[in-house]
């Protein structure tokens, strides 16, 4: 059986690519794939989009095409490449593209397997890729007008496949109502050393206007109520948020969405709560200070308690984000971080949830262009592994062994499952 949609002879065909790590491989559909789509049908090419976010990678999945296109990350980047060379194998004259996150930041890891790769946003460059105008690597621009793109093709991929009931409280905290998940802008001004983030300088907003009408139309058209929004820091630009939080109000809707600690405030928090927000996340990383200044992070344990503090007061629930085995990480690390939890999570019931990784060190960081200057040594370099929720950790530090890493992950997170912080 075909995963993709009915269309007729596609001119392209846009790949989502398996995600086995995620215990549930289907939370999650890929905006950057939907927005492609809508720019190919905009520009009139008949498109296809094969999900194969949870199956193996399989040609006769995916239907025949001028061109098959697909946008990956570096976990994902295995996969990527076996499909490019099996639709080759079927037929030498289909185009293949490669675009997200990895051939951004590592082309030269898929220029062997790809007829275009592009590096950055695609949506300018889809329609010459399926018109066979363009082959080979192109740095594209940032695009400063968002509202220039049109709305995500939601229709190309079936409801029950588009939105989940395990993306609102989360894998681990069961099932929930469906959801989906937006972007308002795009980049970040923040250079943590970990991220492998490509769009960073500028950040790039849509208009409060186009937001909220792309949320009304996903509430009228598929009865949707509940939104993730994928930004890297709601709460950068104020005058913005409170535009955008004044005409999300009268929708009745619900949303979640992340910020950093120091760019929380009561203005802006009080904001959120007052249009439908019930949840904001925090990339703590770590309340180590020495950790957190290693990595680039420009934030102190103090700013993580103060921000976890205002959200909670206004009524909202706070995510914390952590992520082991970075730079700097030692037993006594692990002891301030459960010092940390107990400051803010005494009496704090369902307040506060919290999210636990392992630090992957993805291709264009610092850790990983210059991983000897922090003392990290990459055991493993099959990119296939690279996630944020590895099985276990893929890098040894100067002093701790890789074995020592993963005693002191496990521990770490056996002991916020067992909740004994909260009490």
């Amino acid at each position: 059986m075909n995963s993709a949609r009915d269309v007729p002879s596609p001119d392209i065909v846009l790949v989502h690519c398996p995600n086995r790590p995620l215990r549930t491989p289907t939370m999650y559909f890929s905006l950057g794939i939907l927005y492609l789509a809508a720019c190919l049908e905009r520009d009139g090419f008949k498109v296809a989009i094969c999900d194969l976010r949870d199956k193996e990678v399989d040609i006769n999945l995916i239907p025949e095409a001028n061109c098959i296109g697909v946008s990956f990350t570096t976990g994902e980047s295995t996969d990527a490449k076996k499909i490019a060379m099996l639709a080759k194998k079927r037929d030498p004259y289909c185009v293949t593209a490669a675009g997200g996150a990895h051939p951004s930041l590592m082309p030269e890891d898929v220029e062997d397997y790809f007829d275009a790769v592009v590096m950055g946003e695609g949506e300018n460059a889809i329609s010459g890729i399926a018109d066979g105008n363009f082959a080979g690597l192109a740095r594209q621009p940032r695009i400063e007008d968002l509202d220039s793109i049109p709305f995500p093709a939601w229709h190309l991929v079936p409801p029950d496949r588009l939105f989940s009931e395990a993306l609102w409280f989360g894998e681990k905290y069961g099932q929930g109502p469906r959801a989906t998940t937006v972007m308002a802008s795009r980049g970040c001004p923040m250079n943590c050393h970990f991220c492998g983030q490509y769009m960073r300088l500028p950040v790039v907003f849509r208009s409060p206007e186009n937001v909220a009408e792309e949320i009304r139309r996903l509430r009228d058209e598929y009865s949707v109520f509940h939104f993730r929004f994928e930004d890297d820091n709601m709460t950068l630009k104020k005058e913005w948020l409170f535009e955008l939080c004044r005409l999300l109000k009268p929708l009745g809707c619900h949303f979640k969405g992340h910020s950093r600690s120091d760019l929380i405030d009561k203005e802006s928090v009080a904001a959120l709560k007052s249009c439908g927000f019930e949840e904001l996340g925090l990339g703590v990383e770590s309340a180590d200070d020495r950790v957190l200044a290693l990595a680039n992070k420009k934030e102190t344990r103090e700013d993580h308690i103060k921000a976890v503090k205002v959200i909670n007061n206004a009524g909202l629930r706070c995510r914390l984000y952590f992520v082991c085995s970075l730079p700097g990480q030692t037993w006594e690390t692990i002891e301030i971080n459960k010092r940390f939890m107990r400051e803010i999570g005494r009496g704090a019931d369902d307040q506060i949830k919290w999210t636990c990784s392992i630090f992957s060190p993805y291709p264009g960081c610092e850790f990983y262009k210059n991983s000897a200057k922090y003392g990290i040594r990459i055991l493993d370099k099959e990119f296939d592994h690279y996630w944020n929720f590895p099985d276990c950790n893929l890098i040894a530090l100067d002093g701790i062994p890789k074995k020592e890493l993963d005693s002191q992950y496990k521990h770490f997170y056996n002991w916020l499952r067992s909740d004994s912080w909260r009490k």
